[in-house]
């Protein structure tokens, strides 16, 4: 019984970081709260560069407005085109769809979640029944007849 709440509880706890991939907006006008992540065009790197960092080709974080000229986003982090990640705080940032090239919104995959738990359930009953194979073939056998 034990056992099963351990499973249930790293469930519970590998859904909640999830595996997460990027797609394509399904709409123009995407709602607030969208994490989403925006891929600036070289123009844009150059233009954002002072305030962004050097070379930044991807700004993630939480939309918070967007209308047909810019795009406001609650910053988490922000790639650099050579691939280094650098974290944010959740500071607002202003973007003209001028120099922005792709946006994609993020997406939990629940494929790849339930492909996890369920490796990681199985792996945690063959380590309980390995454990508990192990410990019951270690007694203090000793043997031998009786005491003299």
């Amino acid at each position: 019984m034990r056992w099963a709440r351990s499973c249930v509880l790293m469930c519970l706890l590998i859904s909640a970081t999830g595996c997460y991939y990027y797609q394509p907006l399904d709409t123009p006008a995407p709602r607030p709260g969208t994490y989403m992540q925006v891929m600036l065009t070289d123009s844009g790197t150059s233009h954002f560069w002072g305030y962004l960092g050097p070379d930044v080709g991807n700004v993630r974080g939480r939309l918070i407005t967007a209308d047909p000229q810019v795009f406001a986003l609650s910053v988490e982090s922000v790639e650099q085109r050579h691939g280094q990640v650098l974290t944010w705080k959740g500071e607002a940032v202003t973007l003209r769809r001028e120099y922005v090239a792709t946006v994609q919104e993020r997406r939990l995959s629940k494929s790849r979640v339930a492909l996890l738990a369920g490796g990681s359930v199985v792996g945690l009953v063959a380590t309980v029944a390995a454990l508990a194979t192990w410990a019951a073939g270690s007694g203090s056998g000793g043997g031998g007849g009786q005491p003299r």
